[in-house]
């Protein structure tokens, strides 16, 4: 599991980058109320820079879980994780020409860079 920590001295965030699920809900059990897990977290930052939430001590980043980025179609259904980014399911070749325009039509194109298609659905 790869942990980064923030250069400035008064950031000492950490960032963790488990590689699965259950490393993800080990470190979440772990640190408990200090963490929040996150993927792109655009969401979340927006709240944080509007002061309406805390940065927690420790953000579980889900960026490296596989399984989360899948994009597959097969027969008549379609498999999208909840990580793959609003720009990345744009650029799907199998993706509904609905879906594209869905997302297309979320934010401008820096936030559906790292915004993912389950963060737009939970908010």
């Amino acid at each position: 599991m790869a942990v980064g920590e923030y250069p400035l001295p008064d950031m000492r965030k950490r960032v963790w980058q488990p590689r699965t699920l259950a490393e993800a809900w080990q470190l979440k059990r772990t640190l408990g109320e200090q963490a929040v897990i996150v993927s792109g977290g655009t969401l979340l930052r927006t709240q944080w820079e509007a002061g309406t939430a805390i940065m927690p001590g420790h953000l579980i980043s889900l960026e490296s879980v596989p399984e989360l980025q899948v994009c597959e179609a097969g027969g008549a259904a379609i498999r999208i994780g909840a990580g793959v980014t609003l720009a990345a399911c744009q650029r799907w070749g199998d993706a509904p020409s609905l879906l594209k325009e869905a997302c297309r039509r979320i934010a401008a194109p820096s936030i559906r860079r790292l915004g993912t298609i389950g963060g737009n659905v939970m908010s």
